[in-house]
């Protein structure tokens, strides 16, 4: 079922996905945050992990000055989420397995598990993904079904929008000559 939290006071400040050994995969920042503050999130984000040995579905929570930070082991890859106000570890948490459940269910690959090289083949699907499920650090889709529709919708809009601007390119072309000195129509 689609579900929207908007009610909720605060927001996701970032979300990122990383390897197991820490390379980022994918980050989005829903604040202006200048390179030392992405930073010291990302640090953040390291510490929560910490020492725990990082195994599938480890639970990790942290924080970041007035921020919750949380984090799930999901196969070979680790997403983190850095919330605010009523965005508490609990809603993370779900938002975070949601977003698992929706990467399954959405990218082709990654039915058996998240892997780095699966999601980067995927990248696009993987950002408008997480751009349905999370708008402006507002938790709005989680239900995979409408996630999928919305992607589909806009890629049909996007190759659309493609399909118009080359029409348009040749109807200028075709003006173009017609109303050059070197067509001539005859009577």
């Amino acid at each position: 079922m689609a579900t929207t939290t908007s009610s909720y006071g605060g927001r996701i400040q970032c979300i990122l996905l990383s390897t197991l050994d820490g390379y980022v995969i994918y980050e989005r920042f829903y604040d202006q945050f200048n390179d030392i503050q992405k930073a010291e999130i990302r640090t953040s984000f390291d510490e929560a992990v910490g020492s725990h040995d990082v195994v599938h579905g480890l639970e990790v929570v942290g924080r970041f000055k007035n921020g919750k930070v949380v984090g799930l082991v999901s196969e070979e890859v680790i997403l983190f989420a850095l919330g605010t106000g009523n965005y508490d570890e609990l809603i993370l948490l779900d938002f975070l397995e949601s977003l698992v459940g929706v990467l399954k269910d959405v990218l082709p690959g990654t039915q058996q598990g998240l892997s780095d090289g699966v999601l980067f083949q995927q990248y696009v699907d993987l950002a408008h993904a997480i751009n349905e499920m999370c708008k402006d650090g507002m938790i709005e889709l989680v239900d995979p079904k409408a996630i999928e529709r919305a992607m589909n919708l806009k890629m049909m809009s996007y190759k659309s929008g493609q399909q118009q601007t080359q029409m348009n390119d040749t109807l200028k072309g075709l003006v173009k000559k017609f109303t050059s000195k070197e067509i001539k129509l005859s009577r």
